[in-house]
């Protein structure tokens, strides 16, 4: 091999070398939508708009970050009822704040109910409870306690509700940040029958669906749905719940800056 035929190939070898980095850099430049949406979800701080930046700087930095909330949930369409959900919360995200380390304690009244009863209506809630923590991706976990006054969930009975209702829950969020709830469950109907045991257990999941942030759904195989028959979570609800708590907390409008 002659001298030049070395300083050729050398060069060749270089060049190549270049197109492979600048290839590299391209790949890293163009990522598709899902993994993007799966890069973002792994990092709230990507969410986050913070406050020492310009006006101009920090509504690019939302209109980035209502894009990337977007990307998610685009990216699972069809397999959750996220954007009913979102539709009646105005856009917001309003959930509970992740934290498997902390659990969210938990005081159940004795329930207005025979004596015989009241111990099997208290572990239908336990079991809701249950039920929706070990749904996959909520990093939440519930206590039940006995110090009512130091509980952030509240679980009360009624005997019956003035309408068809048999459950109610209320929320109270700061910063669109769950902090505390009450659920009401009837043991009658408005009637007065009293209600059977799978009655109380679906309502039961459902309200404590709308503790941790789901609002209702139009897809009657879902325990969200107004006057939902199932008796168990459906995929659809164990995506959606995944889903919503993967999302930032607040606003996915892109004038938004929380």
């Amino acid at each position: 091999m002659t001298r030049t035929e070395v300083v050729l190939g050398g060069a060749l070898l270089v060049f190549a070398g270049f197109i492979a980095v600048q290839a590299g850099k391209m790949k890293r430049r163009a990522p598709t939508a899902a993994a993007a949406a799966q890069r973002v979800t792994a990092d709230d701080s990507i969410y986050t708009v913070p406050l020492n930046l310009t006006a101009a700087e920090r509504m690019r930095r939302a209109a980035a970050r209502a894009n990337l909330v977007k990307l998610r949930i685009a990216d699972e369409q069809g397999s959750t009822f996220i954007e009913e959900v979102l539709a009646q919360n105005d856009s917001v995200v309003r959930r509970w704040a992740s934290s498997p380390r902390v659990p969210v304690r938990v005081w159940i009244q004795q329930p207005l109910a025979p004596a015989d009863v009241r111990p099997r209506y208290v572990d239908l809630v336990l079991q809701a409870l249950d039920t929706w923590s070990s749904a996959g991706g909520v990093t939440l976990r519930f206590a039940r306690i006995d110090d009512s006054a130091s509980a952030a969930v509240h679980v009360v009975w009624t005997m019956r509700f003035p309408d068809n209702r048999i459950g109610l829950t209320r929320i109270d969020a700061v910063n669109d940040t769950i902090r505390t709830s009450r659920i009401t469950i009837a043991t009658q109907r408005t009637d007065g029958v009293p209600l059977r045991e799978g009655d109380v257990a679906r309502c039961a999941l459902h309200e404590v669906g709308h503790l941790l942030g789901l609002a209702h759904t139009t897809d009657p195989s879902s325990i969200m749905a107004p006057e939902s028959a199932q008796p168990v979570l459906s995929p659809r609800d164990r995506a959606t719940i995944r889903l919503l708590y993967a999302l930032p907390v607040g606003s996915i409008k892109a004038g938004a800056t929380r």
